[in-house]
């Protein structure tokens, strides 16, 4: 039984570690897209404006909770399911594809509808936020929960 659990210490910097180099890669090819390729004509900071809330307000939750918690006199090994981590690295996962592909396909959009890529960014919130929000309930368990699981 001891092989179905994983630290929640580990899962954390796990999936932080996940969302950082997931993040970084998607601000660089945003960051190409925008300033580079002008791929959002006269749009880049209404672009921006997109992206930001879809992946810094987790990214700074998790690392306000991993600071607190290094920080606390009172920190306890907890073990977390395994099956809850590979969960939510999953869903996690599923996100970041979700992300990539709305990016990847906005100048696709443009280039086979005529849909202005920015447009294209504004019409994929309402898909994205619903995957946003399973990710932020899935890493709730590991970066809010205080219970250890049974």
């Amino acid at each position: 039984m001891e092989n179905d659990r994983i630290a929640k210490s580990d899962a954390q910097k796990n999936l932080a570690v996940t969302w950082v180099v997931a993040t970084a890669v998607l601000i660089l090819l945003f960051f190409i897209q925008t300033l580079v390729g002008n791929k959002y004509p006269g749009q880049s900071d209404e672009a921006w404006d997109w992206l930001i809330p879809q992946v810094f307000p987790t990214l700074t939750l998790m690392f306000g909770v991993m600071v607190a918690r290094a920080q606390s006199a009172k920190r306890r090994d907890i073990v977390v399911r395994r099956s809850y981590y590979r969960l939510t690295l999953a869903v996690v996962i599923f996100y970041f594809i979700i992300l990539f592909g709305v990016v990847f396909t906005a100048p696709l959009d443009f280039t086979f509808n005529e849909t202005p890529a920015l447009e294209h960014l504004k019409r994929s919130t309402k898909i994205v936020s619903v995957v946003q929000g399973c990710a932020t309930i899935t890493l709730s368990i590991f970066f809010v929960s205080e219970a250890p699981a049974r």
